[in-house]
C-alpha cells in the first residue's frame, strides 16, 4: 500500500479545468480480493458508470469535482439517481458522485482536481475512490484521539432521535444515585447541558467501563446514529460518539 500512498501525497487543491491524466497504478494480478484503499473514500456510482469504469481499473484518473448540474449524464440515467456533487473529466463526463457529507470527509471543495483511483470487487463490480487531504487526515486522527464510541440498545436511549443520525451540544457524565443497601454499581448518565438525560447505562452494559472515565468530565459534543441490529430487522441499537477534546 505504500506505493499507492506515495502516488497520492500530492493532490491539487486549486480550481483550475480537468486534464485527461491517466497513470497506471497496479496490475490485475496484483489487487487484493477486497480491495480497501487507504487514505481514500469510496465515491458512490451506478450500474450506468461500470462501463465507463470497467476500462480504467487499476489507473489513477485525474478528474475534477463540480456541481452535479454542470455533469453530462450517461444514457440511462434518470432524475431519481441523487447526488450534490460530480467527479467529471475535461469532457464534463461524470464518473462519480459525492454527497455534501462524503465531500466534506475528503477535505476537498467544489472545483478541486484530484487524483482518483479506480479499483474492482471480487464480485467483478468497480469502484472509484478519491484521496482525502492531508489536512483532512491530520484534522481525522486529532478527532479520533479525542473521542470515545459506545454502543448501547435502545431501552438505554432517554431521547426522541429527529432522524437516523443526530448531533448534541455540550453534555456532561454523571452517576445516578444507588438505592440504599444496594451493591449495583450506580447507573452511567450521559445529560445535555439542560439536565435532561440523554442515555442511561447500567452495570451490565459492555459500554460501561467505557464510559467511567468520563464521569465528572465535561464532554465537547455527543453524536448518535441509529443503526439496525444484524440479528434482526425490528431492532436497532445506538452509537454514541462522545467528544473530550
Amino acid at each position: 500500500m505504500g506505493l499507492l500512498k506515495n502516488l497520492f501525497s500530492k493532490n491539487n487543491n486549486e480550481s483550475e479545468t480537468p486534464v485527461d491524466t491517466m497513470k497506471r497504478v497496479f496490475n490485475d494480478s496484483d489487487m487484493e480480493v477486497s480491495f480497501n484503499v487507504p487514505d481514500h473514500v469510496k465515491v458512490n456510482s451506478t450500474i450506468y458508470l461500470q462501463d465507463r469504469l470497467k476500462k480504467l481499473v487499476g489507473n489513477s484518473v485525474r478528474l475534477q469535482i463540480v456541481d452535479i448540474k454542470k455533469a453530462k449524464k450517461p444514457t440511462g440515467w434518470t432524475e431519481g439517481i441523487r447526488g450534490d456533487q460530480a467527479l467529471v473529466d475535461t469532457k464534463y463526463e461524470l464518473y462519480g458522485v459525492l454527497f455534501d457529507p462524503k465531500l466534506e470527509k475528503t477535505g476537498h471543495k467544489i472545483g478541486d482536481t484530484v487524483d482518483c483511483l479506480i479499483t474492482k470487487t471480487n464480485k467483478g463490480s468497480v469502484e472509484l475512490w478519491i484521496p482525502i487531504t492531508p489536512e483532512q487526515l491530520i484534522k481525522e486522527k486529532q478527532e479520533k484521539a479525542n473521542t470515545i464510541g459506545i454502543n448501547i440498545s435502545a431501552n438505554m436511549m432517554k431521547i426522541e432521535m429527529t432522524g437516523n443520525e443526530q448531533e448534541l451540544g455540550a453534555c456532561t457524565v454523571e452517576t445516578l444515585p444507588v438505592k440504599e443497601g444496594s451493591k449495583a454499581r450506580p447507573v452511567i448518565a450521559v445529560k445535555d447541558k439542560t439536565g435532561n438525560t440523554i442515555c442511561e447505562v447500567t452495570g451490565r452494559s459492555s459500554s460501561y467501563k467505557d464510559l467511567e472515565p468520563l464521569i465528572g468530565k465535561p464532554v465537547k459534543y455527543v453524536k448518535i446514529k441509529k443503526r439496525d441490529s444484524q440479528y434482526s430487522e425490528d431492532e436497532s441499537y445506538y452509537r454514541l460518539i462522545l467528544n473530550i477534546g
